[in-house]
Order: C-alpha cells, then sequence, then structure tokens
C-alpha cells in the first residue's frame, strides 16, 4: 500500500525541527561590562584590581607554602646585611671605600659624583640591596604562574622606586646641592610646576608643551585602518599620501635631484610651496626606497608581536 503525497507532507510538518543554539552572550551586556571597565580605569590608572588581587595571592599563598624557599630568603637577608655592615664599617675608614653592589644596568639614579660621598653612599647602598632581595622575594617562587609572578614583581619595584633615596629630597645629594646653589628656588619653581599641572588636569586641558606640536605642521594625519587586533595591542597601518613638491634636494652621493615628500596632512594638499614646506614631513629616503621598507617594517613589527604573544602565553 503506497502512501499519498499529502500524508507524506503532514508528517514533515509534525518531525519537530531542532533548536538553534543561543549566543553565549549579548551585545548590549557585553557594552555595560566595557562601560563598567572604562569608567572603572579612570580611578585605577588602567590596572585591574581584579587582575593585580589574583597575582598577589597567587603569589602569596604559593610562597606561605614553600619553606625551602622562605629558608632560602632568610639566608640571602643575612648575607645581604653582613655584606653592608661590612661596606659600612669600611666607609667609615676609608674615605674612596668600593660599593658593595652595582646598580642594573640602565640604572641611572646614583650615578652621579654626589652619591658616592658618605652618608648618601650608604643610602645608595642599602636600597639597592634592599631591591635584590625584593628580587628575589618575588621570582622563583615554586607553582606561581610566570604571568603572575611579572604582575607581582613590577608592582613591588614601584613600590620600591617610591621609597627610592633618590626620590626624597632630604636624601638626594643633587637635589641638595641645587638647593644650596639656588638659595631654595628650585622647591619653589617645582611646586609652581606641579600646581600648573594639577590646575591644567582638573581643567581637562592638555599638559605643557603638547602646543608646540600642531596637527598638520608637526604631526602626520593621514587616513589608516587596523589589520591586526587583539587582546593587547591594535597595529593601524596608514595609507600613503605622496604628491610631487617640486623640492630640490641632494641624494646620498651629493646629486641634486627631485624627490617625492610625505605630506603630514591634508593641508599639503593645497599646492602653494609654503603650504608644502609648512606642512610636509620630508622622507630621507626616495619613494621607491620607502615604499619597500614599509611593508617589510609592518610584517617585522607585527611578527615580533605575535612571537612575543605566544611566548607570554606559552
Amino acid at each position: 500500500m503506497q502512501s499519498s503525497p499529502r500524508a507524506g507532507l503532514a508528517g514533515n510538518a509534525q518531525r519537530p525541527q531542532p533548536c538553534r543554539e543561543e549566543a553565549l552572550g549579548s551585545e548590549a551586556f557585553s557594552a555595560i561590562d566595557r562601560m563598567r571597565q572604562a569608567w572603572s580605569a579612570k580611578f585605577t590608572g588602567g590596572f585591574s584590581p581584579m587582575a593585580l588581587t589574583l597575582a598577589y595571592l597567587d603569589w602569596a599563598v604559593h610562597l606561605a607554602a614553600a619553606p625551602g624557599k622562605q629558608l632560602e630568603l632568610a639566608n640571602k637577608a643575612a648575607r645581604k646585611a653582613a655584606r653592608f655592615g661590612t661596606h659600612l664599617a669600611s666607609g667609615l675608614f676609608q674615605a674612596d671605600a668600593g660599593p658593595c653592589i652595582a646598580p642594573l644596568p640602565g640604572d641611572r639614579r646614583f650615578a652621579a659624583a654626589e652619591w658616592s660621598t658618605q652618608p648618601f653612599s650608604f643610602l645608595a647602598q642599602a636600597f639597592l640591596l634592599n631591591q635584590q632581595w625584593w628580587h628575589n622575594v618575588t621570582h622563583e617562587v615554586p607553582g606561581v604562574e610566570r604571568h603572575h609572578e611579572e604582575v607581582v614583581s613590577f608592582v613591588a619595584r614601584q613600590i620600591l622606586d617610591v621609597f627610592s633615596p633618590s626620590n626624597n629630597p632630604l636624601t638626594n645629594p643633587e637635589v641638595i646641592e641645587r638647593a644650596r646653589r639656588t638659595g631654595g628656588a628650585n622647591f619653589i619653581e617645582g611646586w609652581r610646576n606641579w600646581v600648573e599641572d594639577l590646575q591644567r588636569q582638573l581643567a581637562g586641558q592638555p599638559p605643557v608643551g603638547t602646543e608646540r606640536f600642531v596637527v598638520g605642521r608637526d604631526l602626520a594625519v593621514t587616513p589608516g585602518k587596523v589589520v591586526f587586533r587583539n587582546h593587547l595591542i591594535e597595529l593601524i597601518q596608514y595609507a600613503r599620501r605622496l604628491i610631487r613638491s617640486g623640492m630640490m634636494t641632494s641624494d646620498c652621493k651629493g646629486r641634486r635631484t627631485r624627490r617625492l615628500s610625505w605630506p603630514a596632512s591634508a593641508a599639503a594638499q593645497t599646492g602653494s610651496r609654503a603650504d608644502l614646506q609648512a606642512a610636509a614631513f620630508w622622507a630621507p629616503v626616495q619613494f621607491d626606497t620607502y615604499s619597500a621598507l614599509i611593508p617589510v617594517q609592518a610584517s617585522i613589527f607585527l611578527r615580533a608581536s605575535v612571537d612575543s604573544l605566544s611566548a607570554s602565553s606559552a
């Protein structure tokens, strides 16, 4: 017995249709979270309190559960105290006693000759030893994630730098010498600068010196688009906008030749030589060299960013 086509259609109509899977989140609710994050960032300076709390708890709990690491830190603290005591004793009897610890490469806070005199040398050496010990405290704690270790180390370093003797006018020999030569006028000038910066910040004005950078003369403005985006960076590729300026320049061999200029803004398209000279940023390479270098530089930067992100997430 054959079924009628109408019966087949009825059976298809009664068959339950598969339900569509709902999205995990709605854009409207996600926008609320982004607004809250942007509002919180105004008061935290861009730092996430939750991320800092997680990093701190990860470090503190694992350090509390690592007796071997605690004994190692106690041993290093005793050794550093002995080194500083030896340096202190030798500095009292020898004016040219050498330092017991050297600053990290790039740390120029104690490079002035005034820091080699007492008692400022003792203060600098004590701070550097303390800084090195806290570096050991925040590193190589068993069980701590690498990212949390870097966050804790960064925050600890910033807190230590606040208490650096170079940041205190009473313990900084360079500031004391400057105050002696100016009769204390450097403190008055610094107070005025701080009041001006505070007034500009409260009034929503840009910092001092930004008025010297004029868009179209000192800052380039060209159309751009985001070619790569992740949770950390946005890579923006700016479009080339070249015009023939008619300016005579010299190449690397000293020959007079015409080159293409890179206009700093749309104001350079007026055509007059005065506007071109005021608004153009003259590239030191010819157009063919420039167009060959830009993709290479962009690809190198993009590859380096991806490699660094992959290494940090590994």
